[in-house]
């Protein structure tokens, strides 16, 4: 008789503790594709990567349910083959018997019977010479045919234990002498705290310090799009939805925690076994059954992970705006005024401010955003910025230290139609950017030639644009997170494909005419359609967003 397992999406926790996705697990694991795809152009390009974080942040899970999954079913194509291995090495023990019996035990490495003796023999190879891993897989015709991804998770584990100091350093060295054959289709993942590469062990040797900060990965909370995807989808695949309402509290909650992802996993699992005692009660899941799962009084994870408790537990950041006139700013002198004649007692530089923060905070997927990133963003300062909220106290909330739109898009358009101007532009310019972003994944991670993503007229507009605008990261991260992908997409187009003259070229001749930019609907990624109208009459480059 097979025993009945119930199902939970969120398998991160179980029996009272968190526990990391497995590669069992990889139908549920979300919210990591854009890490996925930078990690796997860094092992093509680097064939080491140091996957950073802090503690708790993911990365077993990461490399488990996400990245062997990605190179299984969609691996790039090398000048071996599109096929993938993978050997996983522990640190904890004899870090060197650990690499002479995951290789020993790989069978798909050896075309004859693998002989009794061959992890002694690999373990005194390895002990007598630090090329030694790197001499075996070069005259291993099996890596002809695959590609092998080493990877060694917990990598903190080799500086725990003083006794085991010489086995662990001879470790690290077999690896840094691989890692520095181009020839080789074999890779290394490892993975680390934030504070690992400081360990003396690696500082007494900047040779390879230098090569583990050059090929490091740092891995970042998940932002608030991919946290959401997190929440939602899994629950999704099991054709049951999670209610708006709750979704936003458990963004606000854990946006900006470190133990953002075990705590995600405590919430949900419990709220998941709720729904299913509720099944017959409830369609979907709620805010109500999520704080009869969690509790209702404090933040819901009150053990060890517990930090400050955190004001929005069981409300939107709407319903609070509704309610609180006490976060609310004072009435300023400005407020008898209409909006355009308080934008035009402004100075120029505040006009610009305000434009600015407008555009961000209409188009932003977060609901609030801190005075120091805004600050970043618009290249002014905080009191700038306060000016330009004091001046607006109908549209502008300060909550702690960060910065909210209380009107929505089109209230503040119908209130203030000058605003509109300044919305569509920052749209626009997001358009355009992540454009240039889905170009970058069909480039680099579907391996679409250069010449194939984008016309010749669209990656000069693209350049031309990038030179006009100068995107900031913090702006782009806003909306996807490949910025530096996207920015070395244009680079290589324009050396390789040669911009130079048509760049120039097309400036002179922009100056007097009009962009437009429509996003084309195709069966696969959109990808930005550049139109150029004469109009002598508006001297200023336009961007439109059109589709077609």
């Amino acid at each position: 008789m097979t025993s009945l397992v119930l199902k939970n999406p969120y398998p991160g926790f179980e029996k009272g503790l968190n526990k990391p996705f497995g590669e069992s697990d990889r139908e549920y694991f979300y919210g990591r594709q854009n890490d996925i795809n930078k990690i796997k152009l860094k092992l093509r390009q680097d064939k080491l990567v140091v996957l950073k974080s802090l503690p708790r942040a993911g990365k077993t899970s990461l490399i488990e349910a996400g990245l062997i999954p990605a190179l299984e079913s969609k691996g790039y194509l090398t000048q071996f083959s599109n096929d993938w291995k993978f050997l996983k090495i522990e640190c904890k023990g004899d870090p060197i018997l650990n690499l002479a019996n995951a290789l020993s035990n790989a069978t798909y490495l050896y075309k004859n019977k693998v002989k009794p003796n061959l992890e002694e023999i690999f373990y005194q190879q390895f002990l007598k010479k630090d090329t030694a891993l790197k001499h075996y897989f070069e005259d291993n015709p099996t890596l002809k045919k695959i590609n092998l991804l080493l990877i060694i998770d917990d990598f903190n584990l080799l500086f725990e234990e003083q006794s085991k100091k010489d086995k662990s350093l001879k470790f690290i060295k077999l690896i840094y002498q691989l890692s520095l054959s181009k020839s080789l289709s074999v890779y290394t993942l490892i993975s680390l705290n934030n504070n690992d590469l400081k360990e003396p062990l690696l500082m007494s040797n900047p040779d390879i310090l230098k090569k583990f900060n050059e090929s490091v990965y740092q891995l970042h909370n998940l932002d608030i799009n991919d946290l959401k995807m997190a929440i939602v989808a899994p629950a999704k695949k099991e054709d049951v939805n999670i209610e708006e309402v709750l979704c936003q509290t458990i963004i606000d909650e854990l946006y900006l925690q470190p133990d953002q992802l075990p705590k995600l996993q405590r919430y949900l699992n419990r709220t998941w076994w709720e729904f299913k005692n509720h099944k017959n009660k409830e369609s979907s899941i709620s805010l109500k059954l999520f704080n009869i799962a969690n509790g209702t009084n404090s933040k819901k994870i009150d053990d060890e992970l517990s930090l400050e408790p955190n004001p929005i537990t069981s409300q939107t950041i709407e319903s609070q705006l509704e309610e609180s006139n006490e976060l609310r700013q004072p009435e300023s002198n400005f407020v008898s005024l209409g909006y355009h004649e308080i934008y035009l007692s402004m100075d120029p530089s505040l006009q610009k401010c305000c434009q600015s923060i407008i555009g961000i905070l209409a188009n932003s997927p977060k609901k609030q955003i801190s005075f120091d990133e805004l600050a970043t963003i618009t290249n002014t300062n905080r009191h700038e910025i306060t000016d330009v909220v004091y001046k607006f106290p109908e549209v502008f909330l300060q909550k702690s230290d960060s910065l909210i739109l209380q009107k929505t898009k089109s209230e503040l358009q119908k209130d203030w139609s000058q605003s509109t101007e300044w919305i569509e532009k920052e749209a626009e310019n997001i358009a355009f950017y992540i454009s240039i972003c889905e170009a970058t994944v069909k480039h680099y991670i579907e391996e679409i030639p250069l010449e194939n993503v984008l016309s010749r007229v669209d990656f000069v507009n693209a350049l031309l644009w990038k030179n006009k605008f100068k995107p900031k990261e913090s702006w782009a991260n806003l909306h996807n997170s490949q910025f530096e992908m996207a920015m070395d997409l244009l680079e290589k187009a324009k050396l390789e494909l040669g911009f130079e003259n048509e760049m120039a070229e097309e400036k002179m001749v922009n100056e007097k005419k009009t962009i437009k930019i429509g996003i084309q609907n195709t069966s696969s990624s959109p990808s930005p359609i550049i139109q150029i109208e004469n109009n002598d009459e508006q001297p200023i480059k336009k961007i439109v967003l059109k589709k077609k």
